[in-house]
């Protein structure tokens, strides 16, 4: 450790940070990984402020001054402190890429939760959601609901099938329908549209 003790002062203070930041990041991970807590145990410590961020109405909140952002934050700042500590001459340049990195890291953190939130999402879609949407015969739908056939609708960003019945003429394959009622969760009542 002569190495650090010996070099410049912003140096070494970007080393100090690092060696922190690392040795509680690698904690953080390991008890991640071994299921020593939630993810979000450590979120609930608060830097003097509390601020939440609604992440894309899913319900749940980011906390932007949060221990787990602060130590992304040091790491982005103290490593790329060091690594371009001897190509940029000039410190508060330097000092000002460091703080960018750390910023950077952040957004890069926040932006994976957000990602992460719309993997965990309920994407169940309901059937009541179908009434009033149209959509078209897949298979075609005997009259007077005297059988079933079977209709394709969009719903929650992709296309759905349900089992359909009318009350009127035969529906064959192709023809544009609109859902009148939902009869039961896979059964749709149709008509053409």
């Amino acid at each position: 450790m002569d190495f650090i003790t010996l070099a410049p002062p912003l140096l070494k203070t970007f080393w100090y940070i690092a060696i922190f930041a690392t040795i509680v990041f690698a904690a953080l991970m390991l008890m991640a990984a071994a299921g020593g807590g939630d993810s979000h145990d450590f979120d609930s410590v608060d830097v003097d402020a509390d601020v939440d961020v609604d992440m894309d109405h899913g319900g749940a909140d980011f906390q932007v001054f949060s221990f787990r952002n602060l130590i992304n934050f040091l790491l982005g700042f103290s490593w790329s402190g060091i690594g371009l500590y001897y190509h940029i001459s000039s410190k508060p340049v330097l000092i000002v890429i460091a703080l960018s990195v750390g910023a950077a890291m952040v957004y890069f953190f926040f932006q994976m939760m957000q990602a992460v939130v719309r993997l965990g999402r309920d994407q169940t879609v309901k059937p009541t959601e179908a009434l009033g949407k149209t959509g078209q015969v897949y298979l075609t739908i005997p009259a007077h609901r005297s059988g079933k056939g079977k209709i394709l609708i969009s719903l929650g960003g992709a296309t759905r099938e349900f089992d359909a019945v009318t009350n009127g003429e035969i529906l064959p394959n192709g023809t544009k329908i609109i859902v009148t009622e939902v009869i039961e969760e896979t059964l749709m009542a149709v008509e053409a549209a």
